[in-house]
């Protein structure tokens, strides 16, 4: 059994034939306008973190080679132990050729004139191969020092700077003409938003003034919130516009759509091999347990399409309740559905799940909270199937932390059953903040089923226990 999920990498033949989500068709649309835009621009691709940029990215970029298209993949999370962007953005140039190629020293060459800090990193970062040798740190140092002073010096001449850069865009441009087969290079630039904000505000500096030549079409994969707060701790406030800023660097922004959360759930469920629990015939063969795995799998999509889960949440939610699901037995009580609610519930609501944990709340003060939580979905949505799986959680909930509370001894004089009997008819024993006789009457013939069901002595602390993986796993 799986307990993370692997990336999803592309075939080169069919880069998307393990896409779950059906965005094929954005990388079409994507491409047509690398296509019809060649002469280069900046794209922004746009989405929160956890949406499967990085995922799409990589299949795109298998589909434009698959086209014929030089692609180049930085991602800049990963390198931004390097301090100076110049640096690595030309290393990730150097791949499209051999090494022994000239056009990319000539361009090397003019790169040098527009830094003042590659040659001392350079210099430095040899410095420990020779004090082996015998040369002394004081020696190297008074060398690296006069070759700094010598490029200060020219770097500084304003004039000499600007025709460098002049210089090196022109040689960028020659170099790109010379290696891309007639076709724009695109250069991928992933996880910026999660870089020190230092060193993605250079990466945008750099892409801007060093790299806008034509023949380059830039791919920025990002969270423009997130990289908006960098920017922000890059100049120290709060009031910078980071959308008018980051115009100056984006020519075309592209929103990846929402991802499609059935078919998305329909896969984990496969991948994380629900499968061979709920629908094993050792459980099947029970027939108060048929149909779990598909209330499993309903539920779950339900959840993540109200509260907005990304893809990266709904892995991790789907992996924690597998691992949930291997402590229980084949013959236990599962409740797939509360089950799946706790798990929610300790991510998104973690006050009022260590409340259920450690059996603070009074029955009554369970039903105000939980229905404060979700009177929305209680309430707006009283006929809709949805909201009835809400009802039938609280009816559990209600049922089994009853059960819990009893046996902790923290029964009072003035407890009451939470159903009693007026005039012969069964009625709930507490107050229910949805002021709807259709919620209360559905909530009533729902904690009465549990009453006359097998696992009516059930314990809410069970499935916690569980969840906290205070169990062994088998």
């Amino acid at each position: 059994m799986e307990i993370k999920h692997k990336e999803l990498l592309p075939e080169a033949d069919q880069p998307f034939l393990h896409c779950k989500l059906d965005r094929q068709k954005y990388a079409g649309v994507l491409t047509s306008i690398v296509q019809n835009y060649a002469e280069g621009f900046v794209l922004a691709l746009n989405g929160e973190w956890g949406t499967g940029k990085t995922t799409f990215v990589r299949m795109w970029q298998a589909s434009l080679e698959k086209e014929n298209y030089k692609t180049i993949y930085f991602n800049a999370w990963e390198n931004d132990f390097e301090n100076e962007p110049l640096t690595a953005l030309l290393g990730e140039l150097k791949k499209l050729v051999d090494n022994h190629d000239d056009s990319y020293k000539s361009l090397l060459k003019k790169g040098v004139v527009i830094t003042k800090n590659i040659l001392p990193a350079l210099a430095k970062g040899v410095i420990s191969k020779y004090m082996d040798a015998g040369i002394t740190l004081d020696v190297l140092e008074k060398s690296i020092d006069a070759a700094t002073d010598i490029l200060d010096k020219e770097v500084e001449e304003y004039v000499n700077k600007k025709q460098g850069l002049v210089d090196f865009k022109s040689e960028l441009e020659k170099y790109i003409e010379a290696n891309n087969d007639g076709k724009p290079v695109v250069f991928i630039i992933d996880e910026l938003d999660r870089c020190r904000p230092d060193y993605a505000v250079e990466v945008l500096e750099k892409v801007k003034h060093f790299f806008s030549v034509k023949g380059i079409v830039f791919v920025l994969s990002i969270d423009k919130i997130q990289l908006g707060n960098s920017i922000q701790g890059y100049y120290g406030s709060h009031n910078i516009n980071t959308e008018e800023y980051l115009r100056r660097f984006i020519d075309l922004e592209y929103k990846l759509p929402e991802p499609n959360a059935k078919a998305f759930c329909d896969y984990l469920y496969i991948y994380y091999q629900f499968n061979e629990f709920f629908d094993t015939r050792d459980r099947t063969q029970y027939t108060i347990f048929s149909g779990e795995g598909e209330r499993f799998r309903n539920f779950t999509r339900k959840v993540f399409e109200k509260y907005n889960y990304t893809l990266r949440q709904q892995e991790k939610i789907f992996a924690h309740s597998r691992i949930v699901l291997r402590s229980f037995k084949v013959n236990n009580f599962v409740f797939p559905h509360l089950l799946f609610f706790l798990i929610h519930l300790k991510d998104r609501e973690p006050e009022f799940y260590e409340k259920l944990k450690s059996i603070e709340f009074s029955v009554q003060e369970l039903v105000y909270d939980y229905e404060k939580l979700f009177s929305t979905i209680l309430y707006d949505e009283i006929e809709n199937d949805y909201s009835k799986e809400f009802i039938s959680i609280e009816s559990l909930l209600i049922s089994f932390y009853n059960n819990a509370f009893l046996r902790s001894g923290k029964r009072s004089r003035t407890y009451k059953d939470i159903i009693i009997t007026k005039e012969n008819k069964p009625e709930l024993s507490f107050n229910t903040t949805i002021n709807n006789e259709n919620f209360r009457d559905q909530l009533l013939r729902f904690i009465i089923g549990v009453q006359n069901s097998e696992y009516y002595g059930f314990e809410i602390k069970v499935l916690i226990n569980k969840i906290d993986l205070l169990e062994n796993i088998t």
